[in-house]
């Protein structure tokens, strides 16, 4: 069963002229070092809440790196949304080349993709409060923006459930 579905696809980059690799495709390698990054930006906002806050210069330390921590940890969920949408470009493109025996895996893929979106855009928002440079704020916002953009796009104007997600464009 592997054989025929990796033919399939083998068919489907020929006739898409992709190279074997394709640059919208998200390896299982890259999303575990999402995670990882995810991991290690929660860690260090750990970190910087640890760090004592007696003196004001040891404040003004503790103050810097929460506030890197919070970059950091906000810029992780907005590369990830940035794959999530990739990966629904990909699909897209994939659509009108998909047998009909397939169109429910794909669909499935924009499924999990959406959710995903969801997912990182719930995480920007929920650490766009702690940040406080606003420039930095500024541009998370506009970034997320575009993304929820994109996230409007696949849910049309239905009622927003994920039954409603389509292969359109």
């Amino acid at each position: 069963m592997a054989a025929v579905r990796e033919k399939h696809w083998d068919e489907i980059r020929r006739r898409m002229r992709l190279p074997p690799h394709d640059p919208g495709h998200i390896s299982r390698e890259e999303l575990q070092a999402a995670m990882d990054r995810d991991a290690a930006a929660f860690e260090a906002v750990l970190q910087a809440r640890r760090l004592p806050k007696e003196s004001e210069a040891e404040e003004r330390t503790r103050e810097t790196a929460l506030e890197k921590a919070n970059q950091g940890a906000t810029e992780v969920p907005l590369g990830v949304a940035g794959a999530a949408v990739a990966v629904l470009d990909h699909l897209r493109r994939l659509a009108p080349l998909t047998s009909p025996a397939m169109a429910s895996d794909l669909r499935t893929g924009v499924h999990l993709a959406v959710a995903a979106l969801r997912g990182a855009l719930e995480h920007v928002h929920s650490n766009l409060e702690s940040l406080r440079d606003p420039a930095f704020q500024r541009r998370a916002r506009e970034q997320a923006g575009q993304l929820e953009g994109r996230l409007t796009e696949e849910l049309g104007a239905g009622s927003g459930q994920p039954e409603t997600v389509s292969l359109r464009k």
